[in-house]
């Protein structure tokens, strides 16, 4: 115990207040809404900044009353407190995810176990920080512990909290007026780690704003100098009327603000905190928005957030789109019926009685058995999450024609075409391997390399989630790649087909600022600009294959938007195609012949990369549009001179 001779036999608790679990219920929804895909929820991730803040509040509160009433904070107490309400239910989640991967329902990345390691030692955000994802990550299953990003933050705050409050309480009481100093103090240490926000965003990166433990500080000290504020004293009744306004600015930035960028990773959330406050102060006397979020079905949704906020994300990662033949709204359905019964149950047979004592355990039994279980979680993520060996695409499909032109038996000489690309051809062509290739008309040379774009300094992309995304350290650009990728045996690649175009789908740190394809992908098409012209130096024709639309599953890893996205880089790879006199075909006939929104019939359960049963007629098909555009390209005198 820090600073206090008084042992209270029970924790100074904080009078309940139903209205709060009604926010935590509103908070968790644009979550969850966020995470379903919603379109026009694209900030639903600020919920996790309301949570920051009101968590901030009620601890603060809580430690804030314990040293009133007893002198100062039982430090053990408190730790002990979190860990029954928190473990249990965390470590049931990594534990299960293990045993999800264990039976091959998990797909097992080469990040899983990093990514489980940092959830269950509480710093999975700094593992999203400088994990720095590659394109090669990229289409992997998503991590389904990667929302403990935010359960990390929030615990390396109260590792901390509680001695800091006891040494601001005690400087504080020597003072005339109890409490003032340590309210100023508090307000003091939101300012100075609001400060740090642009700081680190001059200095870092737009994700370390989001992901980095000090810059989101600044949003739970913003509830606990509120916390500070109310400490023995009711506020006035005017205060109430700060709710609709404060809620509906809270909804309304929900809806406006984009994912993955804009404001929220520029160094506002503090400034949004101020909101969550203004919020959680109307809620004090009796209002409008009290008596709203007081009603059953806010409380109830609010008493069991954690667990939905826990349970879910795995749930959205196992039930995809391709596993349970569902998109839209039946498959949000179905997701979110599976959380609310996943997350019940825990709740009133694991949470619940834990937390409550109804399991009777002592402090010190509680924190063995729990360590047990921790040591054990941990051991089974090693046995179980490997990191995968990936499968290597063939480097030649079909019999490479001798250098002198002569088959040797008298039939044309095969069409040699050098596929080039990145992990959509490089997919392609791993997967139609499983079929013996029995084509004589054409030769594949494999220069398609998985995560690997080509681009000369592809700048910095970012996912849905906002993870940075960067080139492998042993990609090639296409200036050393397609000279050894058109030619293999002394033999030239008659038609270099490009299927390029997936990257250009997300956001790209250019020029300072961070923008979209509906922005303009001409950083982009500069670069295909050159590669054009290079294979017509070497008297290669140039094929573009026109990326086609991803399939709903793709929401893990594109914005909400991603079928508006799509069509502007297609439009941009139509139009370049056609002033530059490239040949093309598009690609969305075969692999998404409903449309874009629908189930990619053709694709995998990521929504872009062809699946395994379609790949060898896939193959089949592209090679035929790629034969066909050949042969208008040597027809085109625009081409030719």
């Amino acid at each position: 115990m820090v600073g206090t001779e008084v042992r209270p036999e029970k924790p100074v608790k904080l009078g309940y207040q139903p209205a709060l679990d009604g926010l935590r219920a509103v908070a968790v929804s644009a979550v969850l809404l966020f995470h379903l895909g919603v379109p026009w929820m694209p900030g639903g991730y600020l919920g996790v900044s309301v949570f920051f803040t009101l968590s901030g509040f009620l601890i603060t509160t809580i430690l804030i009353r314990e040293h009133v009433v007893t002198g100062g904070i039982d430090t053990r107490a408190f730790y002990t407190r979190r860990l029954r309400r928190l473990m249990p239910a965390s470590l049931l989640v990594i534990f299960g995810v293990c045993v999800l991967v264990a039976f091959g329902v998990i797909a097992d990345a080469s990040t899983l176990r990093r990514e489980i390691l940092g959830a269950l030692f509480q710093v999975e955000n700094w593992v999203s920080l400088f994990g720095g994802k590659s394109y090669a990550q990229l289409f992997q299953s998503p991590s389904p512990v990667a929302h403990f990003w935010s359960l990390a933050i929030e615990e390396q705050f109260y590792w901390l909290w509680p001695p800091v409050v006891t040494v601001l309480l005690a400087w504080s009481i020597k003072g005339s007026e109890p409490l003032r100093r340590a309210t100023w103090a508090l307000c003091g240490l939101f300012v100075a780690f609001s400060l740090s926000v642009p700081l680190t965003l001059w200095l870092w990166s737009p994700d370390a704003v989001y992901f980095a433990s000090w810059t989101r500080f600044a949003e739970i000290l913003a509830g606990g100098a509120l916390a500070a504020l109310l400490s023995g004293k009711n506020p006035p009744d005017w205060v109430r009327w700060l709710g609709i306004p404060s809620l509906v600015a809270i909804v309304a930035l929900c809806v406006v603000t984009p994912s993955g960028r804009g404001w929220a990773y520029n160094g506002g959330l503090p400034i949004f905190a101020l909101l969550s406050c203004a919020l959680i102060l109307s809620l004090q006397p009796e209002g409008p928005v009290r008596s709203l979020f007081s009603t059953r079905a806010f409380v109830a949704v609010g008493r069991v957030s954690f667990g939905l906020y826990l349970f879910h994300w795995p749930v959205f990662v196992v039930l995809d789109g391709s596993r349970t033949g569902l998109s839209g709204i039946s498959l949000g359905v179905l997701r979110m019926s599976v959380t609310i019964a996943i997350t019940v149950l825990s709740y009133v047979f694991l949470e619940s009685p834990i937390r409550e004592r109804r399991i009777l355990l002592a402090p010190r039994q509680l924190v063995i058995y729990l360590g047990a279980a921790f040591i054990a979680t941990a051991a089974f993520t090693f046995l179980v999450v490997a990191v995968p060996e990936a499968k290597a695409a063939p480097s030649v499909l079909g019999r490479v024609p001798r250098a002198t032109g002569a088959t040797g038996s008298g039939n044309p000489k095969p069409t040699v075409i050098a596929f080039l690309g990145d992990s959509v051809p490089a997919w392609l062509l791993t997967e139609a391997a499983a079929v013996p290739f029995t084509r004589k008309d054409v030769v594949i040379f494999n220069g398609a390399h998985e995560a690997c774009d080509a681009m000369v300094n592809l700048p910095d992309g970012r996912d849905r989630r906002g993870d940075i995304l960067r080139t492998r350290a042993d990609c090639a650009d296409w200036q050393t790649s397609y000279p050894v990728s058109i030619e293999r045996d002394g033999t030239t690649a008659a038609v270099g087909l490009l299927m390029i175009g997936t990257v250009p789908i997300l956001d790209h740190f250019v020029n300072g600022q961070w923008v979209g394809p509906c922005d303009g992908i001409e950083w982009y098409l500069a670069d295909v600009v050159k590669r054009v012209e290079y294979l017509r130096s070497k008297s290669v024709i140039p094929v573009l294959a026109i990326v086609s639309w991803p399939g709903p599953n793709s929401q893990f890893i594109f914005p909400s938007d991603y079928t508006k996205r799509a069509e502007c880089v297609r439009d941009a790879m139509k139009a370049f195609a056609s002033f530059e006199g490239v040949s093309s075909f598009d690609l969305a006939p075969r692999l998404c012949p409903s449309g874009p929104g629908s189930m990619c019939e053709a694709t995998s359960k990521d929504g872009v990369h062809t699946d395994s049963a379609s790949a060898p007629a896939v193959l089949d098909w592209v090679i035929d549009q790629t034969l066909d555009a050949t042969t208008k390209e040597r027809s085109d005198p625009k081409t030719h001179g």
